[in-house]
């Protein structure tokens, strides 16, 4: 995730982890995402976005890997 205040990719900021990029997201000062998805299936877990955050998210890019794992970037509109 990348931060709207970063004039370009090189000064962004990286936030990992739902719980720690959580108050940016709702702050709306995220823009872009990065979703990798897994197929596994596992038990519980952490949301990947709060639950209260109201996104309206676009696909810029999507690439699926030989093992399976899927990238997903998705940008704020």
């Amino acid at each position: 995730m990348r931060s709207r205040r970063s004039p370009s990719r090189r000064t962004g900021r990286s936030i990992f982890g739902p719980t720690t990029a959580g108050p940016a997201i709702r702050a709306g000062l995220v823009q872009d995402f990065r979703f990798f998805i897994v197929p596994v299936i596992l038990g519980g877990g952490l949301r990947a976005l709060p639950e209260d955050a109201r996104l309206d998210l676009r696909l810029a890019e999507s690439r699926v890997f030989e093992n399976g794992f899927t990238m997903l970037h998705c940008r704020a509109a």
